[in-house]
């Protein structure tokens, strides 16, 4: 997220806003068939494969791999088909949608190894490379932009990390052992569901949280509106991001821990998560409302400080993003696919109706309105659905009231220079000062409970996780 952003900044400053408007408006094209078709194929396998692996089941495993890596490729080849007819009904150049569906097609196949790899490795190689990969291609993009190439320069740097993530995890899959052939073939029909029903959930979530209304806002208000919103949404994006990864990361446990019968031990770690994910977001909430508008003007430069109201709207966000994926990667990770698929039916009608009615009078400020409203509407179902797991009734109003009191006068204290100072001064004093009140209030009242610290002092790495018994009540 840190080169995604570092990307849409020098677009922006180079190009323009409306060039950031297309860049994202074609990412999110891009993204969208990716993320519904591939993902969700690559999040279907994982379940599958780690629930077999659960069960000891070796001709479901046999049989899985084979499948995913078929099923993978032939997406792949229809999808670089469909954006190749996508590109031939919009003006931009041939060159630039050849480059996007080849990367996807790349990524496609890339996606079947990362099954196999997480099923019997886990995240950790493959996220050291997707790292790597996810990293490397914006900032090729960042330099192709500064050498003059323009959009299609973008997308070639993105096809460039693609291309390295694909050779790193063909090496890695090598080391995956060999599920021995043999037994009967399991039904294809339980496959076939899970996989649809990972496909609705993430075209879903394409519209919920990935910016679907970047293209109400192209059909109706211009490349300069996609852009504003773009660039307030790429900021709260990364801190999105964060608690998006941790949630992905963990639906094969929570996979293999239900297929081995661990119901209880499960409601506990859920219920510790849960309850974490709702103390950190009002201080994220806050340190954006606060710093976000001086950030925009500071990144982005004078031209897109309109976007600094915009980033104070989508901020919100973050109230009820988290946990509404915490709560859907339980429910993707126990097989309750159809929960999921429901709060996305839900929050993506929502989404499209008020970009329908708000954005043609509103634009960028009516887009706000309709993210914000529809990540409440997705939480409220998800929390409605789950209200008698063990895990979801722990969640009450009191455990907000010592976070928000620390978020407030970390803000508070931020807010002083954000007003006095220029952008970038503001940013650095008003982040050192929101940094420090912030430990200094969470020492004084202690927001996290004793067990859940304990638990979260364990999860974090280094000085990170020494640091939470010093916030957590005793």
């Amino acid at each position: 997220m840190v080169s995604a952003l570092a990307l849409s900044v020098a677009v922006s400053r180079t190009l323009g806003a409306e060039a950031l408007g297309l860049q994202s408006l074609l990412s999110y094209i891009q993204g969208f068939v990716l993320n519904t078709f591939v993902l969700s194929l690559s999040q279907a396998g994982i379940q599958l494969l780690s629930r077999a692996r659960g069960a000891d089941d070796r001709a479901a495993l046999h049989w899985l791999r084979r499948w995913s890596l078929q099923v993978h490729a032939i997406v792949g080849v229809v999808l670089a088909g469909l954006l190749l007819g996508l590109g031939g009904l919009r003006d931009e150049s041939p060159l630039l949608w050849g480059v996007i569906a080849g990367t996807a097609l790349v990524d496609a196949v890339a996606y079947a190894f990362t099954v196999r790899v997480v099923t019997y490795d886990g995240w950790a190689r493959v996220s050291r490379r997707r790292l790597v990969s996810q990293g490397l291609g914006p900032l090729l993009g960042v330099a192709a932009v500064l050498g003059g190439l323009g959009i299609t320069g973008v997308f070639v740097g993105q096809a460039v990390g693609s291309l390295y993530l694909l050779v790193a995890l063909l090496v890695l899959q090598r080391r995956v052992p060999r599920a021995p052939a043999g037994g009967p073939r399991p039904p294809v029909a339980p496959v076939a569901r899970v996989w649809l029903g990972f496909v609705l959930t993430l075209a879903l979530t394409q519209v919920v949280e990935r910016r679907v209304e970047l293209v109400f806002l192209d059909l109706f208000s211009g490349a300069r509106q996609v852009g504003l919103f773009s660039a307030a949404f790429t900021l709260v994006s990364v801190a999105v991001a964060a608690s998006a990864a941790v949630t992905g990361a963990a639906m094969p446990a929570v996979a293999r821990t239900h297929a081995a019968g661990g119901a209880q031990q499960l409601d506990v770690l859920v219920g510790r998560a849960l309850r974490v994910l709702a103390a950190g977001s009002p201080v994220l909430v806050v340190g954006l409302v606060v710093l976000g508008p001086s950030a925009v003007v500071a990144l982005y430069g004078p031209g897109l400080a309109d976007a600094g109201p915009l980033l104070r709207g989508l901020a919100l966000v973050l109230l009820a993003a988290p946990l509404a994926g915490a709560l859907a990667a339980v429910h993707l990770g126990v097989g309750r696919v159809h929960v999921v698929v429901r709060a996305g039916l839900a929050a993506a009608a929502t989404d499209v109706g008020l970009c329908l009615a708000l954005v043609p009078a509103l634009a960028a400020a009516g887009a706000v309105v309709a993210s914000v409203t529809a990540q409440v509407v997705y939480l409220s179902t998800l929390v409605l659905a789950s209200r008698r797991e063990p895990s979801t009734r722990s969640l009450r109003p009191s455990l907000l009231l010592r976070p928000l009191v620390v978020a407030a006068a970390a803000g508070g204290a931020a807010a002083v220079p954000a007003a006095l100072l220029a952008p970038w001064p503001a940013v650095v004093v008003g982040g050192a000062l929101f940094v420090v009140v912030l430990a200094a209030a969470a020492r004084v009242l202690r927001p996290l409970g004793a067990e859940d610290g304990r638990w979260l002092a364990e999860v974090l790495p280094g000085p990170l996780g020494r640091l939470l018994p010093a916030v957590s009540r005793r």
